[in-house]
């Protein structure tokens, strides 16, 4: 810790020392008027502004991203309100806790979308440790994500919220990127990107990268009572290409990824490596039918398997071989009237092999969507989604919103819209001593009305948002006779909660932007704090830039409490390791441009950056949330100090 502190010290005063009398107009590749006028497409799947758009959206960007570091997505994805992502002794790197809302260790109510299409594996539908610690971030044009339900436009998972990567366009006729991070724990990863485009009409974008971390090592008390311990290594490997040629595209992304674990039961004797391999194809079509209406489709196929490795457990093999067909219509009736339209068929299908044998089943949906734009202030949107899931009657999904511009600088925005999460393969047909299946689970729903106020000038954005929702069915498990059950939840869940999110321009160099967020929830019968999350988060960050070429930032995420597993009603947690206490992840980034360290123009496309993280070395414990029979399990946040050497041509 203290060679860190020295290091870091030394680093910022030399920030300081070489900061020139440069003109400070421009540091900021956006002002905070255009952030908040930022163009989005992900809450109506076309363009509009962050003010406009119909729901409660946060956006980080590519600078962002640069100006806080990180060495993965979750280190990312963490800094955004009222969200956290969680490991289990099964899964890293996997829950995502928005809103109170997660259930399983896996992220079963936050949907992931690679430029707007659904990341959704069969098995699980949000097995996402290759994405959190895999996905290529410095491809990363933007990230936009939907705080609240989504299901109207993007159905199954978009339940308490959507993250939409949305990865960069070559603008030149060729260019590349090789990148080398490395740092504590002998972590390496390693990436190579080009691009190139041809006209207007031909755009590609290539992506190799690699992950070497041999990790640090943790000790946790398991279900038999019995301490034992494992690295947190990761090694895998990744493959990205987005092609588009006249109306045709194509994403594809591949990636592999091995990970330690505990298979099955959390028994120190159950000790596994899991290999993890994604196949995402996105093929699609656009054609303008006339020149205010477009017609798209797509296909889309979201493979996985899950190979478990002993020596604890011998080795398993889980299949993933989902299916999506989309086809949609959007345009305008009247300059006043936009909307848009389309037909889904999802295929869920896959093979459990001894543990549940193959499956199959199908669900198809109907959605809708019209924008009113009544005058130049006021917007309603309207729209509906009807899922119809395999032996279930049908099911509707609503969505009404308002958006008012009431002064020059004030939006508000009223919304109410409802979502569904419908079950996957291993919670339908999982068939073992330790976890059983249910053919007749029902889709999960929940219900959410939120207001949103937003206020920018030139020198401040902010939004305070409040938000209530009601949940119904959710998809649990139940410990009974030694095995986890899946089950629908008899009964309700209420949430609610407030959020803020700010961005100021202290001076012309120095920005501070950041988020709060406090939430409750509670059952029919009034027993609080029923799900177990922390109930507030602070998250803020600095950055200053000395001139174009050479930025500080500083970054901190304070995560409270997490509610007690065994404070639950008929729990039968056992207390075996330390409480899920409150934390501060302080981490901190320094980048330039060596040209502009060493005086020379030649130098000036390679870049360097130093990024540090649990600068206080903070033990992290979170709620197991896997079998929910010990109370909580260490946390993948080692204190580390990595650099990055990256060249760009």
């Amino acid at each position: 810790m203290k060679t860190l502190s020295k290091l870091l010290l030394i680093c910022t005063f030399t920030s300081s020392a070489i900061t020139s009398a440069d003109d400070f107009e421009g540091l900021f590749s956006l002002s905070l008027q255009e952030l908040i006028n930022l163009e989005v497409t992900t809450v109506s799947k076309r363009k509009e502004s962050i003010s406009e758009a119909p729901g409660v959206i946060s956006v980080i960007t590519a600078e962002d991203i640069k100006n806080y570091g990180a060495t993965s997505l979750k280190d990312v994805l963490l800094r955004l309100p009222n969200f956290f992502i969680f490991d289990s002794s099964t899964f890293k790197a996997s829950g995502a806790m928005l809103r109170a809302g997660a259930t399983q260790h896996l992220n079963n109510h936050v949907l992931y979308l690679i430029n707007g299409s659904p990341l959704r594996e069969s098995q699980n539908g949000g097995l996402h440790t290759d994405i959190n610690l895999l996905f290529p971030i410095d491809i990363i044009e933007r990230i936009e994500v939907i705080r609240g339900p989504g299901s109207v436009l993007y159905g199954s998972n978009a339940y308490s919220g959507t993250v939409n990567l949305i990865t960069k366009d070559s603008q030149e006729d060729f260019s590349g990127k090789i990148s080398s991070q490395n740092g504590t724990n002998s972590f390496g990863a390693h990436s190579v990107s080009i691009s190139s485009s041809y006209n207007e009409y031909i755009n590609l974008q290539i992506t190799a990268n690699t992950l070497k971390n041999s990790g640090d090592s943790y000790s946790a008390f398991d279900e038999d009572g019995n301490t034992g311990s494992q690295t947190t290594a990761q090694d895998g490997d990744s493959f990205f290409i987005n092609l588009n040629i006249h109306d045709f595209s194509l994403t594809s992304l591949h990636n592999d990824i091995r990970t330690p674990a505990a298979s099955g039961k959390f028994l120190w004797t159950n000790e596994a490596d899991f290999l993890i391999k994604r196949q995402f194809y996105d093929l699609g079509y656009k054609t303008q039918l006339t020149q205010n209406w477009l017609l798209s489709a797509n296909i889309i196929s979201n493979e996985k398997e899950r190979n478990v490795i002993g020596p604890g457990t011998g080795s398993s093999l889980y299949e993933s071989n989902g299916r999506v067909y989309t086809l949609e219509i959007s345009g305008e009736l009247t300059d006043e009237i936009k909307i848009i339209s389309g037909v889904v068929q999802d295929i869920v299908k896959g093979d459990l092999n001894l543990l549940g044998g193959p499956y199959e089943t199908q669900r198809q949906a109907l959605y809708g969507q019209l924008d009113y734009q009544s005058n130049e202030n006021l917007k309603i949107t309207t729209g509906f989604q009807v899922n119809k899931a395999e032996d279930h009657d049908p099911d509707l999904s609503p969505r009404l919103a308002m958006v008012y511009k009431y002064a020059d600088n004030w939006t508000l925005k009223a919304m109410h819209a409802k979502a569904f999460r419908s079950p996957y393969g291993s919670e339908l047909f999982f068939d073992s001593v330790f976890l059983l299946g249910d053919t007749q689970l029902k889709p999960e729903t929940i219900q959410t009305n939120e207001v949103q106020a937003i206020y920018a000038d030139d020198k401040i954005a902010l939004n305070l948002t409040a938000y209530h929702s009601i949940a119904k069915d959710l998809i649990e498990r139940e410990f009974v006779n030694g095995a986890n059950v899946f089950t629908n939840d008899s009964g309700k869940v209420y949430y609610k909660g407030i959020e803020a999110e700010w961005n100021w321009q202290l001076i012309p160099s120095l920005r501070f932007q950041g988020n709060a967020s406090y939430q409750q929830n509670e059952d029919e019968n009034n027993t609080q704090d029923i799900m177990v999350a922390a109930n507030e988060m602070v998250k803020f960050g600095l950055v200053y830039k000395a001139n174009a070429r050479m930025l500080v930032g500083a970054w901190n995420s304070y995560i409270g409490s997490a509610n007690k597993l065994e404070d639950i009603p008929d729990s039968s947690t056992i207390i075996v390791n330390p409480e899920a206490r409150s934390v501060n992840l302080l981490s901190i980034n320094i980048s330039s441009d060596l040209g502009y360290l060493f005086n020379s123009d030649k130098l000036k496309d390679f870049n360097v950056s130093i990024y540090a993280n649990n600068i206080l070395d903070s033990d992290v414990w979170y709620p197991e949330l896997g079998r929910k029979i010990v109370n909580t399990y260490p946390q993948t946040h080692t204190q580390g100090i990595y650099g990055t050497v990256s060249y760009e041509f």
